[in-house]
């Protein structure tokens, strides 16, 4: 209803009842990042920043930034730029020792610090290694394709 309690048409709505097709994930730090990276901090057995780096890996697709159908496409690049580090065609797969000595482990976190960078303030510097090892862990070793949302 309008402001005097007249009854707006179905395909008038005013603007700010109309379904908007974009989405915002900008700087995107869900909760579930947010325990888990707390939980790491807390140390002792049990999930580190390993586990921190496995759910973030896993729902990066979700967690990209990308304005309206217009950008999927940008968004579909930004991701096949994120897995073409942790793949490399004609390759053996490598280990997550020769992915964390390659120069693909620092374009990984830039690439990360880039796209999510308030996620990435909750990891240590001297944590990113093993944050690292679960987006490998995720990536490579369970074979999850982080290229579809």
């Amino acid at each position: 209803m309008g402001a005097n309690g007249t009854r707006f048409p179905f395909n008038t709505l005013p603007w700010s009842l109309t379904m908007k097709t974009e989405t915002r994930p900008s700087g995107a730090c869900p909760t579930f990042f947010r325990a888990a990276c707390r939980k790491a901090s807390e140390g002792g057995n049990g999930n580190g920043y390993d586990w921190a780096g496995y759910t973030l890996a896993g729902a990066l697709a979700n967690l990209i930034e990308y304005q309206g159908l217009d950008e999927a496409d940008a968004k579909a690049e930004k991701l096949q730029e994120f897995a073409a580090l942790f793949h490399h065609p004609g390759q053996l797969v490598r280990s997550v020792n020769v992915f964390l000595t390659s120069p693909d482990a620092p374009a990984a976190l830039a690439w990360l610090a880039r796209e999510l960078p308030r996620c990435m303030a909750l990891v240590p510097a001297d944590r990113r290694d093993n944050f690292l090892r679960g987006v490998f862990r995720y990536v490579v070793e369970e074979e999850n394709d982080i290229t579809t949302w």
